[in-house]
């Protein structure tokens, strides 16, 4: 078993797909979780000057412990304004924040749908192909932020946030 196996298990976490349909409660914990990051943004502005965010007109302090304690930033740096700005339908400020921030949150959308879906119609021939398509793109966007992180890392440019 490699390393990274071993790390993956000991978190309970696995590259392999499991095809088993969770239970209810797990389904409603994630509905609760996904639907929750995707609405939450809704209710968060941004100052563009400063690049804070914002709630009922106070600016909340930065989030990135990385950002604070070593000045560097982190593969999420940028994350909660790329949300805030695609739940605003500012897109291309989203992409100014994090170059990845767009996709993870289609990643959520397609999750929250995915397990209302799930809900509904049991666990039919195709919730299994679907939850493995959703498996892997998980893992590959894991890889991206992961690669997105070090590419701005080594060229200085960060996460895609100015």
């Amino acid at each position: 078993m490699s390393i990274a196996a071993r790390a993956l298990k000991a978190l309970g976490a696995t590259l392999r797909h499991d095809p088993r349909v969770p239970d209810r409660s797990t389904q409603l914990t994630f509905i609760a979780i996904f639907a929750f990051c995707l609405a939450a943004p809704i209710f968060f502005g941004y100052d563009r000057e400063r690049g804070t965010l914002r709630l009922s007109g106070t600016d909340l302090p930065p989030l990135c412990y990385s950002r604070r304690l070593f000045d560097a930033d982190c593969p999420g740096c940028g994350m909660a304004r790329a949300f805030v700005c695609v739940a605003h339908g500012e897109v291309g400020e989203s992409l100014r924040w994090h170059r990845l921030g767009l996709a993870l949150y289609g990643f959520f959308a397609a999750q929250l749908a995915y397990r209302v879906w799930l809900l509904r119609r049991g666990g039919d021939s195709a919730a299994p192909r679907a939850g493995k398509w959703l498996h892997y793109t998980g893992w590959v966007l894991v890889g991206a932020l992961v690669v997105n992180w070090l590419a701005g890392f080594v060229s200085g440019a960060g996460n895609g946030n100015l």
